[in-house]
């Protein structure tokens, strides 16, 4: 195979979990109603949960659009509805994860935390597509973590540029 075709593949193979990661900045911006998920509780470190910045809505459009985009791969027969329904699902568990993982380590909302910001998402979906579907070929692992480091910090950029994001990270 071609260097090229792997990379497309992995590209489709991963995209249902980038909309899912994408669609929840987006869905904040337009929705006047912003549900915090941990409802402002607190930690047993007394910290939030997650924040304010991770919302029952965004989480919920997020999975509803991977799912979306999974309906329209699964039609064109280039992704498994399911795989990518799993994939969405990871995709938005994995940011939650991130966001856990970022308060307990006292780093507040909107404050990079490099690597772990770029990858939580997208490891996660793929960790649950593993453990739910099946094992993964190495390459579409390795892949997708490298064009994740390019592109998720490229396209925060353009968030911020477009004014969805008030940081550019």
């Amino acid at each position: 195979m071609r260097v090229i075709d792997l990379v497309l593949e992995t590209l489709i193979f991963i995209f249902p979990s980038y909309v899912a990661n994408a669609t929840p900045l987006i869905a904040t911006k337009l929705l006047n109603k912003q549900t915090p998920i941990d409802r402002g509780k607190l930690f047993i470190d007394n910290r939030r949960i997650l924040g304010n910045g991770k919302t029952i809505e965004g989480s919920l459009t997020g999975i509803a659009m991977g799912t979306l985009c999974s309906i329209i791969l699964q039609y064109l027969q280039l992704h498994s509805f399911r795989g990518g329904v799993i994939m969405s699902i990871g995709a938005i568990l994995g940011d939650l994860l991130g966001s856990f993982i970022k308060r307990r380590l006292n780093i507040p909302r909107g404050k990079p935390l490099p690597i772990l910001d770029q990858l939580s998402f997208l490891l996660t979906a793929e960790a649950m597509y593993w453990l739910l579907i099946g094992s993964l070929p190495m390459y579409i692992l390795l892949i997708s973590v490298v064009i994740t480091l390019i592109l998720h910090p490229l396209s925060n950029v353009i968030a911020y540029i477009l004014g969805l994001k008030q940081v550019p990270w």
